[in-house]
């Protein structure tokens, strides 16, 4: 009996603690009181700084990955320059490629005028896939970059996975990188971040089906960090368009034409036919990568193994 009156003394006293402290947070009217406030507001301020503090983490480790993923591309581009210069076998050979579509271009197209009734017509698209080549060989000792220009029309084919995987394989094709009496030693392709075109599982599988076929010892598709991507070709896409700008163009042919009076250029001109459905191929050989593409940056093959390899970055951690 006595132990269940100290009980509820115990109780009661605990009710009464809980009540003044309630009272010291709330006024007469049940009001939060400026106590109150600014343990809410301290509250607030220390889940803000807490945020802040997160993203600056996040933003400074963006700022380490886009940093040695361009010193990756620079020491790729250095590699390929150097075996091209002292002249290397095709079997000792780095290649390093850039590839990235240029921007939309049309047909008729007015530079020099207005255009007249002609302004409220839709104009043909024109589509440029920009291969370059970091170690072209001039003559002479003279190794630097050449730009390979895919230029087609809306007609012909789209932009996309299909067409950049296509467009990739010509190119290489017509370059005599694809040989079946000789391996390549090591190809890399730099891309920028574009999940649509680039960053895909069609393109990324293209390198383990090119491995698989014995073409290179090692192949490695470097991609980018999203918000520094400016490369090579889209330094080189403006020498090609020099004299596109300055002219009014009315067919095809006068377009190549004026696209190709750069020495750094070489206009390549696909048909339907060149373009194939990797997509489909692809996909009934491989699984795709779920849930890996876009947190990862660099995927490589060789010959050694079996597997593809993926790294965040070229960081140590990674």
């Amino acid at each position: 009996m006595r132990q269940d009156i100290g009980d509820d003394v115990r109780d009661s006293n605990d009710d009464d603690t809980d009540a003044d402290v309630d009272s010291n947070l709330a006024d007469d009217d049940g009001q939060p009181t400026v106590e109150a406030n600014l343990m809410q507001a301290e509250a607030a301020q220390n889940t803000n700084e807490e945020v802040r503090e997160l993203m600056l983490l996040q933003a400074a480790k963006h700022v380490k990955m886009a940093r040695i993923q361009r010193l990756l591309y620079q020491q790729k581009v250095a590699e390929a320059v150097e075996d091209a210069k002292v002249g290397r076998t095709h079997r000792e050979r780095r290649y390093t490629f850039v590839v990235d579509y240029g921007q939309n271009m049309e047909l008729p197209i007015f530079n020099k005028e207005q255009p007249g009734v002609t302004y409220y017509y839709s104009p043909l698209s024109i589509y440029n896939l920009g291969i370059v080549d970091h170690a072209h060989d001039y003559g002479g000792g003279d190794i630097k970059e050449h730009l390979h220009c895919q230029v087609y029309h809306e007609g012909v084919g789209k932009k996309g996975a299909n067409n950049v995987s296509s467009l990739i394989i010509k190119t290489l094709r017509d370059l005599n990188l694809l040989r079946n009496d000789e391996v390549g030693g090591e190809l890399n392709i730099i891309f920028d971040n574009c999940s649509g075109q680039n960053k895909n599982n069609t393109v990324i599988k293209l390198a383990v089906w090119l491995s698989e076929l014995g073409y290179f010892e090692k192949i490695s598709f470097i991609f980018l960090v999203v918000g520094h991507t400016k490369n090579s070709a889209d330094r080189l896409f403006n020498s090609m368009k020099k004299e596109y700008r300055k002219h009014n163009i009315f067919t095809f042919e006068d377009l190549v034409s004026k696209l190709e009076r750069s020495d750094l250029v070489t206009i390549h001109q696909p048909i339907a036919n060149d373009f194939l459905d990797y997509d489909k191929l692809l996909d009934g050989i491989y699984r795709k990568l779920s849930g890996l593409i876009k947190k990862n940056h660099i995927f490589t093959c060789d010959d050694m193994d079996d597997v593809m390899k993926l790294r965040q970055s070229n960081l140590l951690e990674h």
